[in-house]
């Protein structure tokens, strides 16, 4: 079972974790890379509808 109140970012390795920050800092004028590593710091429990949905597609 999943442990709903850990971050994703702890879900990730350093190495994903690093790549998402860069594809945020290098792809910042793009939507996606920024909200994926602004969702790294989310639980599950705190994630919108809209995150989930995003996630998804």
């Amino acid at each position: 079972m999943i442990n709903r109140k850990k971050t994703l970012k702890e879900f990730l390795t350093k190495e994903e974790y690093e790549g998402a920050a860069q594809n945020a800092a290098k792809f910042s004028e793009m939507s996606l890379p920024v909200w994926y590593f602004g969702i790294t710091d989310k639980c599950l429990g705190e994630l919108s509808d809209f995150d989930l949905i995003r996630c998804i597609r």
